[in-house]
């Protein structure tokens, strides 16, 4: 994918998949499309760019199972990869948002956006994030919320530009 200048056809097929299948299948088609998007998202149109984030936004506004849930999360990180500006709105509404609660997809996306494209939480707003992640990885609430909270703090410590801020590593 890195060298076919071609993605739309395929990421259009999958975004189609997606959203009309249901359990096991639907995961693995998210799952595709976030490794394609990945490895291809430097080609992606804008319509591309515009289902995928679609895509995304509908999985917010429901209650993923897990599965699905780490799959539109890969599929976030991916994207924010290549053009984190295409989901500025998913990333302040859902992500770092004060005024909706956290949730198992949102705590999920935050450990893959850390771990597969750093820079964009730590340039969005670094503290929000930080403030985040030690609110729900303390512990005492739900599990769901504080194990991908308690690894996001752990890839916060090896990756880049977060191990290299002392005010960060200081609060972690």
């Amino acid at each position: 994918m890195v060298h076919q200048a071609r993605v739309d056809p395929l990421v259009t097929e999958l975004v189609n998949l997606a959203s009309t299948e249901e359990g096991e299948v639907r995961d693995s088609v998210c799952n595709g499309l976030a490794k394609v998007v990945y490895s291809g998202g430097k080609n992606l149109s804008e319509s591309s760019v515009s289902s995928i984030v679609d895509l995304i936004s509908e999985a917010f506004a429901e209650t993923p199972k897990e599965s699905y849930a780490n799959a539109i999360a890969r599929t976030t990180a991916s994207l924010a990869y290549h053009d984190s500006e295409s989901l500025s709105f998913i990333l302040t509404s859902f992500i770092l948002s004060a005024q909706l609660p956290p949730t198992q997809l949102s705590t999920i996306t935050t450990r893959e956006l850390i771990d597969t494209a750093p820079q964009v939480l730590y340039d969005l707003d670094k503290d929000a994030t930080v403030d985040l992640v030690l609110k729900l990885s303390a512990g005492g609430g739900n599990p769901a919320l504080a194990r991908p909270a308690r690894d996001t703090k752990e890839l916060m410590k090896e990756r880049e530009p977060w191990r290299d801020d002392d005010a960060v590593m200081s609060r972690l």
